[in-house]
C-alpha cells in the first residue's frame, strides 16, 4: 500500500537544507511502497517518478508532506485548495460495487479503481466546506461512520491551522509519530526513524484517533476503539444468521469488486478460510488458495486440503536465522509471535507474486468477531464480564498484535491484502448478537455462527468441525523457530546470565535487532558475549 511520511518544524531558525535532507532519506526508507513521490510545496503537490529526481528546494511554509503510491494519483496533481488531502487507504467505489453485485453471477469483471486516489478525492469533498470545530466533528462522524468507504484508511488532512492525522476503527495501516526538538515527524514504517538515527519516543496512532500537529504541539483530539462504537446487543444467534450470512457476502464482494481478475488466498483448511473459498469459488474470478507451513506440519498434511485446486509452499528450512532477521527489519516488532505469523506472511506473498498476484484475501479477524478461541470458553465459564471484556480487548488490539504486521509484510511487496472478516458493517451485526450465543459451553464449541452458516452451505463436515489450532501451531512454525533459536544457544541458561531470567525468545529478538541497529536493551557488551557463545553468527 502507499505510505505517508511528513515532517512538521517546530522553531524558525533552524537549518533547512538538514531538514530537506531528513524528509528526503525517510522518503527513501518507504521506497518499496511505490514508484510515484508525490511532495506537497504549501500550494499543490510536486510528482516524482524517481527518487534520484526529487528537487526539495522549499520549506517556507514550515513543514513537507510526503506521499509514496504504485499507480499515479491525478487527483493530487490537480489539488490545490485547501483542505489538502493524502490516504493510505482502500476505498470501496459504490459505483464499482452495485455494477459487481449487479453482474455477480457472471463471475468477475475488472476494474481499475486507483483506490487511494479515489479516497484522497472522497475526503477533500467531504471536509472542503468545513473548518476549525466544524472539520474536527466531521471528521469524528467519519470515524464511527459504517460507511464502508472510509474503513480502512489512515490520511494526513493539512489546513491553516495545522496537520491532522485520521485513523480508522480497526487501524489497518500503521503510521507512527516522533517528536523530538527541533520537529515532529510521522511515517508509515518506524524504519524512516531508525535508519535515518532520530532519537526519540514513537507513538502509535491509535486506531479510531484523531491527532492534530502544529509547529508548537501535538494533540489527540478524540479517540474511540471499536469496542466503545460497537457494542454488543442481545438478538439470538439463530434470527441473526441470514443477515449476518449476507453482511459476510457483501464484504467479500465489496473487496472483490475493487481488486483485480485473479486474486489469492491464505488459507488453512479451516473453517474461515475454507468459507471464504467456498464464497470466491462460487461467486469470484479465479482464486488461487494459499497454504504455507514447515513440511509435515498439520496444515499441509491435514485431509481437507487435499483440494488439486490448493497451492501448497512448504517452507525451507535453511538460512533460517537470515531469513528470521529480514522479516524482522520489515514487521519492525521485536515480538516473537508477530514474528512467526509475519514469516508465513512473507513466504505466501512470494509465492503470489509468481502468479502474478497483487490482491490477497485472508480470514484474519473471524476468531475475534467470532469468538473462536479457546480461552474464551475458560473466561465464559469463569466470569461473563470477564468474558466480554476480553472479546473486546482483543478486538482493540487486533491491530497492533497482528494486522499492523502483516500490512508492513504486504506493503514490502507492493501488495493488498483484504480482510472481509473485519468489515464495520458485518462487526456491527455479529455484535448485535448476545455474547454467550456465540458458544456452546456443554459441547466445548466456538464460533457457532460460522459452523451454522458453513452447515447451511453444505461445506464438509470435516471442516466445519475440524479442531482450532492456532496458525503458529498448526503451521508447525512455533516449534521450528522455537528449536531453531535454542539449538543456536539461545536458551533459558544464557537468557538468565544476561538478565532475562527465561525469557531466551526475547533475548534472540534485541539480539536480532542488535544486528539491524534498532532500538534495543541489549548493550554491546551482551551482545559480543553472546557471540561468543552461539552457533552461528549472523
Amino acid at each position: 500500500m502507499a505510505g505517508l511520511v511528513g515532517l512538521i518544524v517546530k522553531q524558525n531558525e533552524v537549518n533547512y537544507d538538514h531538514i530537506k535532507d531528513i524528509f528526503s532519506n525517510m522518503l527513501k526508507s518507504l521506497d518499496h511502497r511505490g514508484k510515484y513521490y508525490y511532495i506537497y510545496n504549501g500550494e499543490t503537490f510536486d510528482v516524482y517518478n524517481s527518487y534520484n529526481k526529487f528537487e526539495i528546494d522549499y520549506c517556507k511554509q514550515g513543514f513537507l508532506i510526503g506521499f509514496i503510491v504504485d499507480e499515479r494519483c491525478k487527483f493530487l496533481e490537480i489539488n490545490t485548495k485547501l483542505p489538502a488531502v493524502i490516504s493510505d487507504g482502500i476505498y470501496y467505489d459504490d459505483e464499482n460495487f452495485m455494477s459487481f453485485l449487479n453482474g455477480r453471477k457472471t463471475r468477475h469483471s475488472k476494474f481499475r479503481n486507483n483506490s487511494n486516489c479515489k479516497l484522497c478525492k472522497q475526503l477533500h469533498l467531504l471536509l472542503k466546506s468545513k473548518s476549525g470545530t466544524d472539520l474536527v466533528d466531521e471528521l469524528k462522524k467519519l470515524i464511527v461512520s459504517i460507511d464502508p468507504r472510509f474503513q480502512e484508511q489512515t490520511s494526513v488532512i493539512i489546513l491553516q491551522n495545522g496537520i491532522y492525522l485520521v485513523k480508522d476503527l480497526l487501524g489497518i495501516h500503521p503510521l507512527f509519530i516522533l517528536n523530538t526538538r527541533d520537529f515532529t515527524s510521522f511515517s508509515s514504517e518506524r524504519k524512516a526513524f531508525w535508519k535515518n538515527k532520530l532519537n526519540g519516543e514513537i507513538f502509535h496512532l491509535k486506531p479510531g484517533s484523531i491527532i492534530k500537529i502544529t509547529n508548537k504541539f501535538v494533540k489527540e483530539l478524540y479517540h474511540r476503539p471499536v469496542s466503545s462504537v460497537i457494542k454488543f446487543g442481545t438478538m439470538l444467534s439463530d434470527t441473526m444468521i441470514n443477515e449476518i450470512k449476507k453482511n459476510l457476502l457483501d464484504s467479500i464482494y465489496r473487496r472483490l469488486s475493487v481488486s483485480d481478475n485473479n486474486i489469492g488466498l491464505f488459507y488453512s483448511g479451516g473453517l474461515d478460510s475454507s468459507l471464504l473459498k467456498f464464497y470466491l469459488e462460487k461467486y469470484g474470478p479465479k482464486i488461487f488458495p494459499f497454504i504455507v507451513g514447515i513440511p509435515g506440519s498439520k496444515d499441509l498434511i491435514t485431509s481437507s486440503i487435499s483440494d488439486d485446486v490448493v497451492i501448497l509452499v512448504e517452507i525451507d528450512k535453511n538460512n533460517l536465522l537470515e531469513r528470521m532477521i529480514k522479516i524482522l527489519e520489515i514487521i519492525e516488532q521485536p515480538d516473537f509471535l508477530a514474528l512467526e505469523i509475519a514469516f508465513l506472511f512473507y513466504y505466501g506473498i512470494l509465492e503470489a507474486k509468481k502468479f502474478g498476484l497483487k490482491n490477497i484475501m485472508v480470514g484474519q479477524g473471524a476468531d475475534e468477531l467470532f469468538c473462536g478461541y479457546k480461552k474464551y470458553q475458560r473466561f465464559l465459564k469463569a466470569d461473563y464480564q470477564l468474558y466480554i471484556n476480553n472479546i473486546n480487548r482483543d478486538l482493540d488490539s487486533l491491530a497492533f498484535q497482528n494486522l499492523e504486521a502483516s500490512e508492513l509484510v504486504a506493503s514490502y511487496f507492493g501488495t493488498r491484502l483484504y480482510f472481509p472478516y473485519l468489515d464495520i458493517s458485518l462487526i456491527q451485526t455479529v455484535r448485535a448478537v448476545e455474547p454467550k450465543h456465540h458458544i456452546d459451553l456443554k459441547k466445548g464449541i466456538n464460533k457457532l455462527i460460522l459452523r451454522k452458516i458453513a452447515s447451511q452451505e453444505k461445506i464438509d463436515q470435516e471442516i466445519t468441525n475440524k479442531k482450532k489450532y492456532a496458525l503458529q501451531y498448526s503451521s508447525g512454525i512455533h516449534h521450528t523457530f522455537d528449536k531453531f533459536i535454542r539449538n543456536l544457544g539461545f536458551n533459558k541458561f544464557l537468557s538468565k546470565e544476561l538478565g532475562y531470567e527465561n525469557r531466551y525468545r526475547e533475548l534472540f529478538m534485541d539480539y536480532s535487532f542488535f544486528i539491524l541497529k534498532y532500538p534495543t536493551k541489549l548493550t554491546t557488551n551482551q551482545f559480543e558475549k553472546i557471540n561468543k557463545k552461539i552457533k552461528v553468527k549472523y
